[in-house]
């Protein structure tokens, strides 16, 4: 019986299209999730401001390598409101301290 077994499983397996016989394709590699974000180094701190402004729910910006937050022009998404505001400072192409908009204090919880 075993035997037997064995038999079919093998006959199924080479019999199904594509389960043993296709050689798997490989995806190409992926950038890393930061190389993703826009990197204020590479941008003016007006554009960089604008792109924040442009964002009613923020967005996560580079700021060098390795370095990133989530800005936010208000704070219509942070928990506890204006109380929770902390202005950034960031560096730019052209200015080494570009304030482009805000951070959230706290983080909200789905608990």
């Amino acid at each position: 019986m075993l035997k037997t077994t064995i038999s079919l499983l093998a006959i199924c397996a080479l019999a199904t299209p594509g389960f043993a016989q296709t050689a798997k394709k490989k995806l190409p590699p992926r950038a890393p999730y930061s190389a993703a974000m826009p990197n204020t180094l590479s941008m003016t701190c007006a554009d960089a401001t604008k792109l924040v402004l442009s964002k009613p729910e923020g967005i996560t910006l580079r700021t060098g390598a390795n370095r990133w937050d989530h800005y936010f022009h208000d704070a219509e998404y942070c928990p506890n409101g204006p109380a929770d505001l902390v202005p950034q400072f960031v560096q730019t192409k052209d200015n080494g301290v570009c304030n482009i908009g805000y951070t959230c204090m706290s983080v909200s919880s789905d608990n």
